[in-house]
């Protein structure tokens, strides 16, 4: 066994999913695709139109995206869940509009991502309110959605692409458990809950990878929760996951955050390991995570 996370970031392909999927884990994860418009301003020649910086956005999300998608499968994931927009991003505006429904064309559609699903026997699901679509008159990407879900129903691997979802949550999950219970006269359980927020039931999350700002509101519903472990990168998500920073995030998860619990009423402390837990808080005591710089009109989240 590797005992440091540089002998992990060296091994082969082969010898590292092996490494992972010995450990079991993870299952399930969350990615938060956040960042893109920014990315576009740093990864593209600078748009001097809109109609340009709207084909950048688009271009970049869909190469990004699917070299995303690429490394977490590679891994052994089960259960992805990414939300992509949220109702408050839908309601950007009609520039916005024709960005979503090209994402959802790539995404839903084109050829070699209907190929990856198929070739790695995965299922395409939805999550969280796509209805909202119809709202902005781009009903067309709900039919394209739908026929993309019913063709990659028998999958053994699952990715939930998330719509409309986290902002009205709420709201709807308490009128569908209000006509649940009139129904069967009882409470829905978390995993009903679940199998009618996600279509399917979806173990709690094993992690969340975000970027930007350390906020909470884009968490998945339901299935982020004690076991759950929150990992941030620096610059825009698309940018940030890669096989390097992948490979750091599967290490700290499966060899140092073994979800052990301490049994503190029956522990011998070793004299020496407690000197390196001092030295180790001393070291990190002044320090800060989620404090960032101003970029012009951008905060940047700052790593010391």
């Amino acid at each position: 066994m590797k005992k440091t996370p540089n002998d992990f970031l060296k091994l082969s392909d082969q010898d590292a999913i092996k490494f992972v999927s010995e450990r079991k884990r993870p299952k399930c994860g969350v990615f938060i695709p956040n960042g893109t418009r920014r990315l576009v301003l740093t990864e593209m020649p600078y748009p001097s139109q809109l109609e340009e910086y709207k084909k950048s956005y688009v271009d970049l999300s869909k190469k990004r995206s699917f070299d995303v998608l690429k490394i977490f499968f590679k891994y052994g994931i089960e259960y992805l869940v990414i939300p992509l927009f949220s109702y408050s991003a839908l309601k950007r505006g009609s520039w916005y509009k024709n960005i979503v429904n090209d994402i959802i064309k790539t995404l839903f559609s084109d050829p070699l991502y209907l190929e990856f699903y198929s070739d790695n026997s995965i299922a395409v699901k939805v999550y969280g309110n796509p209805e909202a679509l119809i709202d902005l008159s781009i009903s067309d990407s709900l039919e394209i959605i739908t026929r993309c879900v019913e063709q990659t129903a028998n999958g053994t691997k699952n990715v939930f692409f998330g719509i409309g979802g986290v902002d009205e949550m709420g709201i709807n999950l308490m009128n569908w458990g209000i006509d649940f219970y009139k129904k069967y006269n009882k409470f829905p359980t978390v995993i009903d809950q679940k199998e009618h927020y996600y279509g399917k039931i979806v173990p709690e999350a094993d992690f969340v990878i975000t970027s930007s700002s350390l906020k909470a509101h884009s968490l998945p519903p339901l299935i982020c929760g004690r076991s759950t472990n929150l990992y941030y990168l620096p610059v825009p998500s698309l940018l940030g996951l890669n096989e390097i920073s992948y490979r750091k995030i599967l290490y700290d998860l499966v060899a140092m955050r073994k979800n052990v619990e301490i049994d503190f009423s029956n522990l011998e402390f070793d004299p020496l390991e407690i000197k390196k837990l001092n030295d180790a808080y001393a070291k990190e005591s002044n320090k800060v995570l989620g404090i960032g710089e101003s970029v012009g009109p951008f905060w940047v989240l700052k790593t010391n």
